[in-house]
């Protein structure tokens, strides 16, 4: 039975109908909700007691007052052609920072849902799929079952003959006498065969002090270590002796490095037996581990490769030390304002929490300020590979909210303002062993600025380019987005529910943070956070009339700008066909926002940006075009999208127009492709395409100001 609800005729819409008729009811879908179903009560409920085919469609209306349907993730809005609210879902609205856990979607009556965990895998059987959160993006790799970085060869021929064992392979050297085709050249125990010197704990090398060189070349795996390089079953160990004289005991330091391949570095005091190992330590092509207070006589050092390869071994007699006692807050080494000390960062437990993290432990230390002063804080490495991380803390240091300031770039100095009279604890970390110099520097308080502060942020222009200074700032404002960067807010009030998108621009040698906050500038107040290189972009839709603060970071202090694009909310318009320059769809004028999927898609065009080895025409497309009617600038965004697009302006009438210089990018990683281009009248063609063959959906933020 169909149903004609009154309050449908005071909206203007008249529905006919009889028993037998052939037109359908557009506001009841494929059966009624009253004809059963587990949700089909909850769904008409939801729709003012209408089911419906489009699960978008809502409550009749007249305005979109009556049209939120609390669902943080869908545009609601009164669709005045049919007297009904439409709630828009917008995908991107649900997007968490991971990859691999696939897209999430926003669901109409439910809000936001998880998406199905991205597979890479396919039906190639000589090809490993598998997704990578750093890049953001599948990965597939020849099959290498053994980890020892050959393929396989019935699936990449000439390569490794025995996938099964990771010291056979193309790339191996042949062992002597071993009866095995190591290097799968086809022949056993060639001539020009070696035999690795040192293999067996039990015939190690002699090393002397000084410098050594090692070869895992023709080495197989042996022993272990309590750590070890990322592929353990794929290593290849050696084995030396170094002799600690007669008169006293002595610390002793093993540094390895190779010219490439990751190595690890122990010391030991017997090939076998409970305790044996004194030390160990593996930091990527490099390794530096310590033996403290060895007493004289012979011990071993294992050195284990990824693979075969050349090691420099650099034996360093010390004076015998204990480890350092100041390792929490409660045993800081006593330091003096002024006065430069050394750090010695190579055995460290982490015991402390830091905003900027250190994989090695920490070291800590003691000042005191007996008048009110700023501070700054200089380190620098001596030896070793790495940044020493800083970290001001309050003399009760255990939590992370008794840090006051971090910072992990040598670059500028970590800097505190008007620190009041009294004691403070310092603690040194680092990612990797090493040596550093550290400087504590006190002057006279200064006056902070009033951007230093989201209480007296300074109002930010929008639509519009302005420049910051921040030198001499502070990483005073806690909202999380950044850790150890200078930073600055500004206030921006939004009079209506509006689309904002940041753009910030750094040094390009440098990484820069931008954050959208509520006024208190917290991690539970951030709206909007972004990391990168520059340009950094941070985007919020749909978002409320109210005061927010603009939060800018820069890794090294220096010049910055920050341009917040800011435009009424628009709905999301959905492209689904726009194959051609013929069928583009229109861009607004004053921007859009726009959702598609080029999966089935044709490819029509080509693109200078793509990968040079892919065929002509390249990946499917799509094409919207825009037409301006006066010199605008314009941003292009392809944050959301699934796969690796690539984002072509070009200019027309002609399609498919005259390439623009600057108009063609590809958002590899996490960072889709943006384009932020001024435009002179006239008509342009907007391609979205995928980069190396890819395809998949996608969502763009267009943002039209004036130049």
């Amino acid at each position: 039975m169909r149903r004609v609800i009154a309050p449908l005729v005071a909206a203007g819409i008249i529905i006919a109908c009889s028993s037998g008729s052939s037109i359908k009811d557009p506001f009841v879908g494929l059966a009624d909700a009253s004809d059963g179903g587990p949700d089909s009560d909850a769904l008409a409920n939801d729709r003012g007691g209408f089911a419906d085919a489009d699960p978008t469609l809502g409550v009749p209306c007249a305005d979109d007052s009556v049209c939120n349907d609390a669902i943080a993730c869908t545009f609601d809005a009164c669709d005045k052609t049919i007297g009904r609210c439409r709630h828009t879902p917008e995908h991107t609205k649900c997007a968490d920072p991971l990859y691999c856990n696939g897209i999430e979607q926003c669901v109409p009556g439910l809000g936001c849902q998880a998406g199905a965990p991205v597979t890479c895998t396919d039906i190639d059987p000589c090809t490993i799929g598998h997704c990578n959160e750093e890049t953001k993006a599948c990965e597939k790799n020849l099959r290498d079952v053994d980890g020892d970085g050959d393929p396989d060869d019935r699936c990449s021929p000439s390569h490794d003959c025995n996938d099964q064992d990771p010291t056979v392979s193309s790339v191996a050297s042949e062992i002597c006498g071993n009866k095995v085709d190591d290097n799968c050249n086809g022949t056993i125990d060639e001539t020009n065969c070696v035999t690795a010197l040192g293999n067996l704990c039990a015939n190690p090398i002699s090393l002397v002090e000084g410098s050594n060189v090692v070869s895992t070349l023709g080495a197989t795996l042996e022993g272990s270590s309590s750590c070890d390089v990322p592929t353990p079953s794929a290593a290849r160990d050696v084995f030396g002796t170094f002799t600690v004289p007669t008169g006293g005991a002595r610390d002793v330091e093993i540094w390895a490095n190779t010219q490439g391949p990751a190595v690890a570095a122990a010391i030991l005091s017997s090939c076998t037996g409970p305790g044996n190992e004194r030390s160990c330590n593996y930091s990527g092509s490099w390794a530096r581990t310590r033996a403290r207070s060895l007493s004289p006589g012979t011990y071993l050092v294992r050195i284990s490769t990824q693979g075969e390869a050349s090691v420099d071994v650099r034996i360093v007699f010390l004076d015998p030390t204990t480890k350092p006692t100041n390792e929490t807050c409660a045993s800081p080494m006593p330091v003096s304002v002024g006065v430069p000390f050394n750090v010695t960062l190579v055995d460290a437990t982490r015991e402390l929490t830091s905003a900027c993290y250190a994989m090695l432990g920490e070291l800590t230390y003691a000042f005191t300020l007996t008048a009110t002063s700023d501070v700054r804080i200089y380190g620098a490495a001596t030896s070793g590979v790495g940044t020493p991380i800083l970290s001001l803390r309050f003399p009760n240091c255990t939590q992370q909210s008794d840090e006051l300031r971090c910072r992990s770039s040598t670059a500028t100095a970590l800097f505190a303002r008007s620190l009041t009279p009294g004691t403070y604890i310092l603690s040194v970390a680092s990612h990797y062993p090493l040596d550093a110099t550290v400087r504590i520097e006190a002057s006279a308080p200064t006056a902070a600025p009033a951007d230093q502060s989201c209480a007296t942020a300074p109002t930010l222009a929008q639509n519009e380019t302005t420049s910051i200074t921040l030198a001499d700032h502070e990483d005073a404002i806690k909202d999380g987005c950044t850790s150890g960067y200078p930073n600055a807010a500004y206030s921006m009030s939004i009079a209506q529910t509006s689309d904002v998108m940041l753009v910030g621009r750094f040094a390009n040698i440098q990484a820069g943070g931008v954050s959208l906050d509520a006024p208190l500038c917290t991690t539970n107040a951030r709206l909007a956070c972004s990391v990168s290189g520059t340009p950094v972009r941070a985007t919020v839709r749909g978002l409320p009339a109210g005061d927010y603060r603009v939060v800018m970071a820069d890794m090294y202090g220096l010049t910055a700008t920050i341009t917040p694009f800011v435009r009424p909310a628009l709905a999301p318009t959905a492209v689904t066909m726009s194959d051609t320059c013929a069928t583009a769809v229109t861009i607004p004028e004053g921007g859009g926002f726009f959702t598609g999927d080029t999966t089935n898609a044709l490819a029509d065009y080509d693109h200078g940006c793509d990968s040079p080895t892919v065929p002509k025409a390249g990946a499917n497309d799509q094409v919207l075009k825009l037409v301006l009617s006066q010199k605008k600038r314009v941003a292009f965004e392809l944050s959301g999208s699934s796969f690796i697009p690539l984002l072509e302006v070009q200019k027309g009438p002609q399609c498919p127009g005259q390439i623009i210089t600057g108009a063609c990018y590809v958002g590899f990683n996490g960072y889709k492709s943006f384009l932020d281009l001024t435009l002179d009248a006239g008509t342009y063609f907007v391609f979205i395409d995928g980069y190396n063959m890819d395809k998949g959906a996608w969502s763009l933020n267009v943002h039209v100001i004036n130049p």
